[in-house]
């Protein structure tokens, strides 16, 4: 299969690499920052801070089935950094959230840059949020 490297909002983003051929690590505010790897599920996670110096307040207003909550939480911007360490091109996708954020070939020792993703046919930014409520009511989005 095809090296992937899905990921998850709020503070913390799961990564899984199907191949060391290529490798993945989160930025925040210019920075490299620590992955740390789950013994049980073998999954990669990062911690980030939501009121760091790269932080701001976003107002969103979300419904629920009580009505409009408005809402003013922080998040934190972020990239993400694929490099493809090998002598030979390759192919690689990201997901973020499960949504294919980007999918393409990347050059023999090649690296890109990700800071923006493609939903609802809108262009955003990547940022860490906290948890908001799910539209289907099973439960809040991590």
């Amino acid at each position: 299969g095809l090296p992937h490297a899905p990921g998850r909002s709020p503070d913390f983003i799961k990564m899984a690499m199907e191949s060391q051929d290529l490798s993945l690590a989160v930025i925040v505010n210019d920075v490299k920052i620590p992955q740390y790897a789950h013994e049980k599920n073998h999954r990669t996670y990062v911690e980030v801070d939501l009121e760091g110096p790269t932080s701001f307040k976003r107002h969103t207003v979300e419904e629920t089935p009580w009505g409009p909550e408005p809402r003013n939480d922080p998040v934190t911007p972020y990239k993400i950094q694929v490099t493809n360490h090998t002598d030979s091109a390759c192919w690689g996708r990201v997901l973020v959230d499960g949504k294919k954020m980007w999918y393409g070939r990347l050059g023999a020792d090649g690296t890109r840059i990700l800071d923006r993703i493609v939903t609802d046919g809108e262009e955003r930014e990547l940022v860490f949020c906290s948890p908001r409520y799910q539209k289907d009511l099973e439960e809040s989005k991590e």
